[in-house]
């Protein structure tokens, strides 16, 4: 059976410039190549673990650092080394990231309609990678950014499947600022090409159905606040 070790030419390309700065800070006085043949020689307990147990240190630390957005501190881990990586890699893993959608996002309503039978790991893995780009680049707020058509779609779609951690993720992304700054700049472009009007786009439509809904949501959760 192959061991799981990485060699010394494998850690060293395994680490980012910025880790390697970091790991030499660590080590003092000692050079990269010592404390890379010492870390070949002492693997990390890690990669003795089985893959369920690997992939359930994955899951916490995904969801338990930061719930919303992109799971990013799950990075360090992949980062561990090559042999962990490999083991967790959104392709060759696609259980844990199914488990990290399931636990963030909403999935009562695709149940619902398409029944637990018909969804599957690849198809919730998916699902994760769709929604985490589409929000990382709504909170980056870009108007003119080629891809907003496509990110109010998912957005959309979130809204629609709504159950409160949708509603979560998108305040994550800030969506109600893009929305705002839409109304009052993007939604009027050419406005007198169309008798002072909105032109009929569907980035329009979405933009206002999305505002409306987020501002009804927002007006519900505060008359409930009110009553209680």
């Amino acid at each position: 059976m192959r061991s799981l070790t990485p060699g010394p030419g494998h850690l060293a390309a395994a680490l980012p410039p910025v880790l390697n700065a970091l790991f030499e800070d660590r080590v003092g006085m000692m050079s990269a190549p010592s404390v890379t043949r010492s870390l070949a020689i002492q693997p990390s307990p890690l990669c003795a673990l089985p893959l369920e147990l690997l992939v359930e240190i994955a899951l916490k630390v995904a969801i338990l650092g930061s719930p919303h957005g992109p799971p990013k501190d799950i990075v360090p881990l992949l980062l561990t080394c090559k042999a962990i990586y490999h083991s967790l890699s959104f392709d060759r893993c696609t259980p844990l990231y199914a488990s990290i959608y399931r636990l963030s996002f909403d999935i009562r309503a695709p149940r619902r309609r398409f029944g637990d039978g018909m969804l599957h790991t690849q198809e919730y893995a998916a699902q994760l990678k769709k929604c985490c780009v589409a929000l990382t680049r709504i909170r980056r707020g870009d108007l003119e950014s080629e891809t907003l058509e496509d990110d109010l779609w998912t957005a959309w779609l979130m809204a629609l499947e709504d159950d409160g951690r949708n509603s979560e993720q998108m305040d994550w992304a800030r969506l109600d600022d893009l929305l705002h700054s839409f109304m009052l700049t993007k939604l009027w472009h050419e406005r007198e090409l169309h008798e002072q009007w909105p032109a009929e786009s569907v980035t329009n439509a979405l933009a206002i159905w999305l505002f409306w809904y987020r501002m009804s949501q927002g007006w519900l959760i505060t008359s409930m606040n009110r009553a209680e």
